[in-house]
């Protein structure tokens, strides 16, 4: 969301809310996507079959001639046992062209969104935890788009300290205030706010701010010895890339020999601005890179052309991932994808059990959608969303938008994670919800709770602390 988007809504942003306990959900069963699809085709098969039942004298041939409803669906098997083009000649021919066709077409979609539900339903189980000598660390990545405020008068604990964890990652957008009083101290209020929450238990291990833009990594303070090569950078993605409205921020250190990567980001806003969110990715992850490993930056363009072989993966066509340079990596923002459905279509779903009405949703979800095809995120999962849309509400309430706009709710914030292909099993997500009891803002805050398996030792140094060095093959010529 955009920072001058909604005037009306500044009104009653320091207003407390009432204190309610915390709404946790279960996570979404991928089976239940399968059956969210079913529904829709069900649905469009019955649209169809009315279109039939509808002509003159007809009606009775066609119950006879066109069953749609004939499926046999199981989570890995989906077929027609009989296809829309078998309906009785008589019947097709009195039918509209047009009419047949778009609704042959829909059905044919709803198919193939049906099987593509079905194959992910098959996906393997993640591997299990890596064993031996090593460290399991407790990791929350959150995000919230304040809408505006700097240091609401609030609690964060629904938010952040629902579990103790050793590193906290915290990303925040519209990180602003009144009229009048500077960023730079509106900034320094809301830093003031998450140094409070924390407590005294944690040491700040970086920060970094442009524009509206922030992010703030916090330790447990007996893990800071082990903590090293501290670095942050941000990467611009507003107007000409210059405008600091829309920006990424990566911070990256080493715990023992193992590197982490957290990055925050805001990308461009509105239903039909995929491609440039799609960009704005794009334009983070390579431009961090050089930032974060001064030594990219010295490399030829040939040497430019892609990352060492044993990280690759990350975003197509970049020169360089920044992502695919360290082991462990968690990008949290406002990514703004949105949902491609009418307002209606997304409230009659919620209305669903919590399970169904997400799985339906998830089918029209853009950002889904694109890493479904390898567009962005290449490389990088998701845990599966089990929490309503967390944008756009009106403030303190559980109600979505209601102004003239009426915009359609979506999952604009999320998390994601990437680990290094030779450390499967190294990252599992326990918790991955959205704080409905914090509703100061337009956003509903976004956490993530995983435990992250970090070997012990700094006998090998990390892949992109030789790259910061200088001296790693992460930079030479493939």
């Amino acid at each position: 969301m955009d920072a001058g988007e909604d005037e009306e809504e500044q009104q009653d942003k320091e207003k407390p809310p009432a204190w309610q306990a915390p709404v946790r959900r279960p996570p979404v069963k991928v089976d239940a996507e399968v059956v969210g699809a079913f529904d829709k085709l069900k649905e469009a098969g019955g649209r169809l079959e009315e279109s039939v039942g509808s002509l003159k004298g007809k009606q009775e041939e066609t119950k006879e001639n066109f069953a749609v409803e004939n499926l046999l669906v199981a989570p890995t098997v989906v077929e027609f046992t009989k296809d829309v083009a078998s309906v009785d000649e008589k019947v097709v021919a009195m039918m509209q062209d047009e009419e047949m066709e778009a609704l042959r077409t829909e059905l044919a979609r709803l198919h193939q969104q049906l099987r593509d539900a079905s194959a992910r339903s098959t996906k393997a189980p993640p591997p299990p935890m890596p064993e031996g000598p090593g460290t399991k660390l407790r990791v929350l990545c959150g995000t919230w788009n304040l809408g505006g405020l700097s240091a609401p008068q609030i609690s964060l604990a629904p938010w952040l300290c629902p579990a103790s964890c050793d590193l906290y990652a915290i990303g925040a957008q519209e990180v602003e205030g009144r009229p009048g009083l500077s960023m730079a101290r509106e900034r320094v209020g809301w830093e003031a706010k998450l140094i409070t929450t924390m407590g005294p238990s944690f040491t700040v291990v970086a920060k970094h701010c442009i524009g509206t833009t922030h992010l703030m990594v916090f330790a447990r303070n007996e893990l800071m010895k082990n903590i090293s090569d501290i670095h942050s950078a941000h990467v611009l993605t507003g107007v000409g890339s210059v405008v600091a409205n829309k920006a990424g921020i990566g911070i990256c250190f080493d715990i023992f020999s193992t590197s982490f990567l957290f990055v925050t980001a805001h990308f461009a806003a509105h239903t039909a601005k995929v491609l440039d969110r799609n960009r704005d990715f794009a334009l983070i992850d390579e431009g961090l890179a050089p930032l974060m490993c001064p030594s990219i930056a010295k490399a030829s363009p040939h040497s430019q052309a892609k990352p060492r072989e044993e990280k690759a993966g990350a975003n197509e066509g970049a020169k360089w991932s920044c992502s695919a340079l360290f082991d462990r990596v968690f990008w949290v923002g406002d990514f703004n994808y949105r949902l491609e459905a009418e307002r209606e279509t997304v409230e009659a779903a919620l209305k669903l059990s919590d399970d169904e009405g997400i799985a339906q949703l998830q089918l029209v979800d853009q950002l889904t959608e694109e890493m479904s095809h390898g567009r962005v995120f290449k490389g990088f999962e998701e845990p599966a969303v089990g929490f309503n849309p967390t944008y756009k509400y009106d403030r303190w309430t559980d109600s979505y938008d209601s102004s003239s706009k009426r915009r359609v709710p979506a999952w604009t914030d999320r998390v994601l994670y990437r680990t290094d292909p030779h450390s499967p099993g190294s990252v599992e997500c326990k918790v991955y919800t959205a704080s409905d009891e914090i509703k100061a803002s337009d956003h509903r805050p976004v956490a993530a709770h995983f435990v992250v398996f970090v070997p012990e030792g700094a006998a090998n140094p990390s892949t992109a602390r030789m790259a910061r060095d200088g001296g790693s093959s992460a930079c030479s010529i493939l």
